[in-house]
């Protein structure tokens, strides 16, 4: 009688296509993950120098009023650097003003929340505007009398500037409130980042220079004032 016939196990060749398969798929899967990391890393890494820029450097982070908390450090910044001239502090709020448009639309991104009230790199951007009349040396200082020197001269036009942007900014008349609600399509081909945060910058922009002007004329009827006495 012959003996029975044993078989080995093989391992079909469905199963080792299936193996195959699944080791490439783990193989592809890891590739995939790793580059997803990576490119969240970057992600990660721009909207924290966003974040950075549009709280400026955490001021907008402080308690109470993030805005007026921007506009005191401005002020400190100009009272410090006062010698700076006009077309240097000009340069300086161009710059800040180029990058908080796109530091806010990306911030907003981040925080989930159209103009968030942390961002407050168009508050910088708007104080600094304001205070343009006064950078360099003070304007109209030789027409004032000798009682008023140029250092109140530049007293009374830091405070007339900090007082004169808060309310602009907190009042909004007129087409500084349309720019704050985004009635003006400027940057729609921009992408929305880009559009959003020139919505952001743009009615803060207009305030500073609705106070600039405010300053202007208060130094003029300083020297006018002082002119007549």
């Amino acid at each position: 009688m012959a003996a029975p016939r044993t078989y080995r196990s093989r391992t079909p060749r469905s199963g080792r296509r299936h193996a195959a398969g699944t080791n490439r798929a783990r193989c592809e899967g890891t590739v995939s993950d790793s580059t997803h990391t990576q490119r969240k890393r970057r992600l990660g890494a721009r909207d924290a120098i966003a974040v950075a820029l549009a709280t400026w450097a955490g001021v907008g982070f402080l308690p109470g009023a993030p805005g007026t908390w921007a506009s005191l450090c401005v002020i400190v910044i100009f009272v410090l650097f006062s010698p700076f001239a006009l077309v240097g502090w000009a340069i300086g709020c161009a710059v800040v003003t180029a990058l908080g448009v796109w530091a806010s639309g990306r911030a907003e991104q981040v925080f989930n929340r159209s103009d968030d009230g942390r961002i407050v790199i168009d508050e910088i951007a708007g104080q600094g505007i304001a205070l343009l009349p006064l950078a360099g040396t003070p304007m109209f200082a030789t027409t004032l009398p000798p009682a008023i020197t140029p250092g109140e001269q530049l007293i009374v036009g830091v405070v007339t500037a900090f007082v004169a942007f808060r309310c602009f900014d907190i009042w909004k008349p007129g087409p500084i409130r349309r720019a704050d609600r985004g009635e003006w399509s400027i940057g729609e081909a921009w992408g929305s980042d880009m559009r959003n945060g020139v919505s952001v910058m743009l009615d803060d922009v207009l305030a500073g220079l609705a106070a600039a002007v405010v300053v202007i004329v208060c130094l003029i009827a300083l020297s006018t004032v002082g002119g007549l006495l």
